[in-house]
């Protein structure tokens, strides 16, 4: 089967030949996406992904002796995959759920037997965001990140310049907005694995600074949910108290 249309956006699936994602083969197909099907090894699977650079690459989390966890790895320490988005399909083991999938370097995950149009529209999802692209723009509420410059701006106007960590810390969140993301969790990956007591101190500093660069409104977006983690989203506004006036009862 051959694409219908040209795609506007690069996109690649690796699966292994089975009848389980014969369906979405299909749809990608469809939608112009690229989609590869055979016996794999982990050294075929990452010459293929050097070569065809997708935006967004749609691989299972295990399949014929190939671990799309390794991959992802593999992805994310080179500079020129690194931009590159990771869709995980999961077949539900057991410490594959999915804070360790994104843990590990996916952007987001899906049971391996959703729908095919399932996981077509969350890619579409995940290019909206401007994930994969190493240049173009992303944003929230009034907070964008020029990809190409690394700049952020707010409301169309250039914030103070962000350290390299400073921009990776806000582009993890500005991808993701709504979702909560433990400390520990965005830490190493933003840092990588160093003791998680210094990566606690490191985060809490840059979420600091990163609230005082983008200025007093835009910087209530970046939220600290009690118990839970860090998470980009439109701030809460707070309920005041009504009194009644004086004399009344």
């Amino acid at each position: 089967m051959t694409p219908t249309a040209p795609a506007e956006h690069k996109v690649l699936l690796i699966a292994p030949a089975s009848a389980v994602y014969t369906g979405l083969v299909a749809a990608f197909l469809k939608e112009g996406w690229k989609a590869a099907v055979s016996s794999w090894t982990e050294p075929d699977v990452l010459a293929r992904v050097r070569a065809d650079t997708p935006e967004v690459l749609v691989l299972p989390a295990r399949f014929s002796g190939v671990s799309g966890l390794t991959i992802c790895r593999a992805i994310r320490a080179e500079d020129r995959l690194a931009p590159m988005g990771l869709l995980l399909l999961a077949d539900g083991n057991a410490g594959e759920g999915p804070a360790y999938l994104l843990g590990q370097g996916a952007d987001d995950c899906l049971k391996a037997a959703t729908p095919p149009e399932d996981v077509v529209a969350k890619v579409k999802a995940l290019l909206r965001r401007g994930i994969g692209r190493s240049g173009g723009a992303v944003s929230f509420g009034p907070i964008s990140l020029d990809l190409g410059r690394r700049e952020a701006l707010v409301s169309g106007r250039k914030a103070q310049p962000l350290t390299p960590k400073e921009f990776d810390l806000l582009k993890l969140l500005l991808t993701h907005p709504r979702r909560v993301f433990s400390h520990a969790w965005i830490a190493n990956r933003v840092w990588g694995d160093k003791p998680s007591s210094i990566l606690s101190l490191t985060l809490h500093a840059h979420i600091y600074k990163l609230r005082r660069k983008l200025g007093r409104e835009a910087g209530r977006y970046l939220q600290n949910r009690a118990k839970a983690g860090y998470v980009l989203d439109k701030p809460r506004r707070s309920k005041k108290r009504s009194f009644p006036a004086v004399g009344q009862n």
